[in-house]
């Protein structure tokens, strides 16, 4: 494939959802130019792979797809990584702004797709409803005894639109509102009644602890076993962040040793998580697959953005929801 042919915009899609729900999103990049090839939905791509078939590509997509300095050096001709989704720790930013490309990514898009999954994920792992389905379906009844959300007090580590969300639909269960943030947005407190706090304190205080943060160096195994003590024997931890925020092995433990209650979580430090994982022999463990955002709604919404980044790119503009701003100093 010739990256140079005139007139043709060449789109790489490895994001699993872009364009396949909604295909008009990707039928609207054609209309305007593009030719979008569609990486199999069933296979994972290798950074080597990609290296490898990146040259002539102007445009892609990704999800929770690798995009490295290794790759982004054999991409002579990429304009855009638009990231189908919010969050862009898994694109090297400081290599695509050296070689001037855009990335980009879809603000706000899954936040209530996100919101709503953390009360999922609460109710199922603090009333046992995934072990519950899976003894009845084996021809169990069990008795199976849960906690209620009700009054109970919350602990949101993270404030940012998606914790937001979470501490407004808590007000419907009556909880009570801790929250930890480096930047306090005290209107938002005093109109939902939450109380910023330190990390210790909501640990130590919180039936219910909730992680909404970006992944960073920051932020890079912020719960180790030491944070997971604090926490009470009788709480429950989610997860619908990133993997990397928690050290995995520590909250194996701390749950298997019933140092807390249970845990919930739709993220892993590597995705796919392999057989085997520690969190798979418990059952006050919830596992998902990362779908937190994969509501209708949500899909559509990332999927758009990202077609109105290409095509802003595509007509030589600054695409609307540009990350990597130092970028147009090199343009």
């Amino acid at each position: 494939m010739k990256g140079g042919d005139e007139g043709l915009f060449k789109i790489l899609s490895l994001s699993k959802a872009f364009g396949r729900l909604y295909p008009e999103l990707k039928e609207k990049l054609e209309e305007n130019g593009a030719e979008v090839e569609m990486y199999p939905m069933e296979q994972d791509i290798s950074e080597d792979e990609l290296a490898a078939k990146i040259h002539g590509y102007h445009g892609l997509t990704v999800g929770m797809e690798l995009v490295t300095e290794k790759v982004l050096s054999q991409a002579a001709h990429l304009k855009i990584v638009a990231k189908h989704g919010v969050g862009v720790d898994n694109i090297d930013l400081e290599s695509a702004t050296k070689k001037g490309i855009y990335v980009t990514n879809a603000p706000g898009s899954n936040d209530d797709a996100v919101a709503d999954y953390t009360f999922g994920l609460m109710l199922a792992v603090c009333r046992q409803i995934p072990l519950a389905d899976r003894s009845t379906r084996q021809g169990q009844w069990p008795r199976l005894f849960g906690h209620e959300l009700w009054k109970k007090k919350l602990g949101i580590v993270g404030l940012g639109s998606i914790g937001k969300k979470v501490a407004q639909r808590a007000r419907g269960f009556s909880m009570e509102l801790l929250g930890y943030d480096e930047f306090k947005d005290e209107e938002f407190a005093e109109k939902t009644g939450l109380k910023y706090v330190s990390l210790e304190e909501l640990l130590k205080e919180s039936d219910f602890v909730t992680l909404h943060l970006p992944y960073t160096e920051k932020t890079r195994y912020l719960l180790e076993a030491k944070e997971l003590s604090m926490m009470k024997p009788s709480a429950y931890l989610i997860n619908a962040a990133r993997g990397m925020i928690v050290e995995e092995e520590a909250l194996a433990r701390a749950v298997s040793e019933q140092q807390i209650a249970g845990a919930a979580v739709d993220v892993f430090a590597e995705e796919p998580v392999a057989p085997g994982h520690p969190f798979f022999e418990l059952d006050n463990i919830v596992v998902t697959p990362h779908i937190g955002a994969y509501s209708h709604e949500a899909v559509k919404a990332m999927g758009t953005a990202v077609m109105e980044n290409i095509l802003a790119v595509m007509k030589k503009s600054e695409p609307p929801d540009l990350v990597n701003r130092n970028v147009l100093n090199n343009k």
